[in-house]
């Protein structure tokens, strides 16, 4: 399930280049930009805690654990 979640958000985080005006957009230098390089795992962060919140609410409800 956590692979869902994280997988759909990082298939979004790649680099494109405007075929037009030849402009990159590269999500990873946006952190640079911000002088913020933490900005990746603080973005990445809450995805991950909430996969796994769902990853075991569903395997307590496949059990039979959920009160």
């Amino acid at each position: 399930m956590m692979t869902l979640s994280v997988g759909s958000t990082w298939d979004r985080w790649y680099l494109t280049t405007n075929q037009e005006s030849g402009i990159k957009n590269d999500p990873s230098n946006w952190a640079c930009e911000q002088n913020d390089l933490q900005y990746i795992s603080d973005f990445l962060l809450p995805i991950i805690m909430v996969s796994l919140k769902i990853t075991d609410i569903i395997d307590k409800l496949l059990k039979g654990g959920v009160k």
